[in-house]
């Protein structure tokens, strides 16, 4: 509904409120309509009624008459049942007729209870060929008659019953009832017209008497509650003339039940009280029943007056209601849409200045007003705001908010200073954080400074470190080549010497034998002693120089020299040595005790040199290992140049971004000077 404008809603709401006036008016012209026409149809049933009342007044006096005749055998009333038969007859005729006149007033019910009540009546010839022929007893004689009467007041009892107007209604269950009371009076007379032919009244017979009478005041008191004054009264006149007799030959009826005797009382006599009684009914039922007729006919006339009025009145009021309406809605309509274009020139612009027009004192006028203090209070503070903000767009952190405010305004109020309060807060932390910023970069700055000029002092010093790694890797393999080398020729010297001990210890049998030669085989053998001696304080000392070969190796060239003569020496020995020993074929007795002492020498000399091989077989591996050594540090020496460079680079870097940053610090420290906070 929020997107149905309000006029539309006001024409809507007017719909309503006039659709069930006009639904309700067409109703009321309808009812008022269907009233009339059912008063003119309850016309129509009473004046059938009447036809009812008179072919039932007339079955009832035939009943009476068939009565008298049957129990008097026939002595009794034979003209007189033939004249009523003729009259009850022609009474049917006028029913038949009427009920041929009734059309759309008998529903279907009431064309039932016709049907019903017909069929009944034309049992009734087949009847009186009965009474005719003497074959019924009195009760008997009047159940064919008492049938179609019942029958008869049933159509009228269902058409009193299907009326609607209040009045019409009461009338006609007044009239039923009136017919059920001479009815009740008809067999009243049809009983005591047999008995009293009879002469005897026997006991169910005086007990039926007695429920007849009470009948009939049951049911005539009930009629007297509804009928009008007119009807009533002319109906205790005739009561007044009739009743008394009729009650006295109740009496003498009830008392006859004890005397045996009727007090001369005939069948005749009683009919004809009875009848006077009854006729006096008669009169008092056609009376009533021209009263309904009139009074179905003024109701019919009203109901018509009425709806000729409503269906005049009703589009009249309809029109009168509808122009109303809209003047309503218009005038409604109109002041919500000054007001409406007050409130969209006041959005529209923004301007708070200005103010909904206001017309009246209606509701509208009075939300116009309500409106305009409202924009009154929003613009006041919206002043202040914008005053302030204004100072704060020129630097000032300092101004605050100081309007009156309520509601949303208000603390909006609130939250523009809060947030002022903070932001001045927040600036003044923001320089106090950047001065330490400022501070703590030139410090940062210098300290990077420092780090870079000291990695590329390691970077320097690394590479100095490389090249005398390299100049050491370069004299370790010079080193390990020469301990090679003297190795080789230490094992080579060796196998001299153990080939020369081979040649000694072959020798030594012919000096056992040659012992002659051994002074001066002595004096050879002492020769090569000291070269012994001399080759082992050599291979000491090359020892030495191997232990210290983490210095300057330079040592192992001149052991391997010495070494080198020191075998040139020994192959000279070696040689004097055989030139002595074939100089000394003759001597060799002499030279037995030197020749077993040279074998000795050459034994030890033999093992040094083996020795000086192995230690120097040692001295090659060491100096390997010390090259895998000095390789694996020549390799660590460039990462940590490879690192040094990085960090001097990074350092340099850093430094670059701290001069950055100090730039940056000092132009935001410069900007925050603008503030005042």
């Amino acid at each position: 509904m929020n997107s149905v404008t309000i006029r539309v809603r006001l024409l809507v709401l007017a719909a309503a409120l006039l659709l069930p006036a006009i639904v309700g008016g067409t109703l009321y012209v309808q009812d008022r309509s269907s009233q009339a026409r059912e008063a003119e149809s309850i016309g129509l049933v009473v004046r059938f009624s009447t036809a009812v009342g008179g072919l039932v007044h007339e079955l009832q006096k035939e009943r009476g008459t068939t009565a008298v005749f049957i129990g008097s055998k026939g002595q009794s009333f034979g003209p007189e049942l033939k004249t009523q038969r003729s009259a009850s007859d022609a009474a049917g005729v006028r029913l038949r007729e009427a009920a041929a006149g009734l059309g759309d007033a008998a529903d279907a019910g009431l064309r039932e209870r016709i049907e019903r009540a017909t069929k009944l009546l034309d049992a009734v010839p087949a009847h009186r060929a009965k009474v005719d022929g003497l074959t019924l007893d009195g009760p008997s004689s009047g159940a064919p008659y008492t049938q179609a009467i019942a029958a008869m007041l049933g159509t009228i009892e269902h058409a009193a019953r299907s009326a609607r107007d209040p009045s019409i209604l009461k009338m006609l269950l007044g009239y039923v009832n009136l017919l059920q009371g001479k009815e009740n009076a008809g067999q009243e007379r049809a009983a005591g017209g047999g008995a009293f032919a009879a002469g005897r009244f026997d006991g169910p017979t005086v007990l039926r008497f007695g429920r007849l009478a009470g009948a009939q005041e049951a049911y005539l008191g009930s009629f007297l509650a509804l009928a009008p004054e007119s009807v009533v009264a002319l109906h205790r006149a005739g009561e007044t003339k009739t009743l008394p007799e009729v009650a006295r030959l109740r009496a003498v009826a009830v008392a006859s039940v004890a005397s045996g005797s009727v007090e001369g009382v005939t069948g005749p006599a009683w009919f004809a009280a009875s009848t006077l009684r009854i006729d006096a009914l008669k009169s008092t039922e056609d009376a009533y029943a021209g009263a309904i007729i009139e009074a179905a006919s003024s109701a019919a006339a009203a109901a018509k007056g009425e709806a000729s009025r409503a269906s005049v009145a009703l589009p009249l009021g309809a029109l009168a209601a509808i122009a109303f309406s809209f003047l309503l809605i218009r005038s409604i309509n109109g002041s919500l849409t000054a007001l409406r274009t007050s409130i969209a020139d006041i959005a529209e612009t923004g301007d708070l200045s200005r103010r909904a027009k206001v017309d009246g004192k209606d509701e509208v006028a009075e939300t116009a007003t309500a409106f305009n203090a409202l924009v009154a209070d929003i613009g006041s503070t919206m002043t202040a705001i914008n005053a302030t903000m204004e100072k704060v767009a020129e630097s000032d952190l300092r101004a605050r908010v100081d309007a009156t405010a309520r509601g949303d305004t208000n603390r909006l109020k609130m939250n523009i200073n809060r947030t002022l309060d903070a932001v001045a807060g927040s600036f003044g932390m923001i320089a106090s954080s950047i001065r330490q910023i400022a501070t703590a970069t030139e410090q940062t700055t210098a300290a990077i400074d420092q780090v870079a000029r000291g990695a590329h002092g390691q970077v320097n010093a690394l590479r100095q470190v490389a090249v005398a790694i390299d100049q050491t890797t370069m004299a370790v393999t010079d080193v390990t080549d020469n301990a090679r080398r003297t190795s080789e020729q230490a094992r080579l010297s060796g196998d001299v010497v153990a080939e020369g001990a081979k040649q000694i210890e072959a020798m030594v049998g012919a000096v056992d034998a040659l012992s002659s030669t051994s002074t001066e085989i002595g004096e050879i053998s002492g020769a090569i002693s000291r070269i012994a001696g001399r080759t082992g304080l050599l291979s000491l000392n090359a020892s030495i120089e191997a232990a210290n070969s983490g210095g300057d190796n330079r040592g192992f060239a001149v052991v391997a020299v010495e070494v080198g003569k020191l075998a040139e020496n020994s192959e000279k020995q070696a040689r004097q040595i055989e030139d002595l020993v074939a100089k000394a074929t003759g001597q060799i007795v002499r030279t037995a005790t030197l020749t077993r002492t040279v074998k000795n020498g050459m034994d030890e000399i033999t093992a040094g040199v083996r020795e000086s091989s192995s230690m120097a077989a040692s001295i090659a591996a060491a100096m390997e290992e010390q090259q895998a050594t000095v390789t694996e540090i020549r390799a660590s020496t460039d990462e940590l140049n490879r690192i040094a460079q990085t960090n001097a680079a990074a350092s340099e870097q850093i430094a670059s971004t701290m001069t950055e940053l100090a730039t940056l610090t000092r132009s935001t420290n410069a900007e925050l000077g603008k503030y005042r906070f």
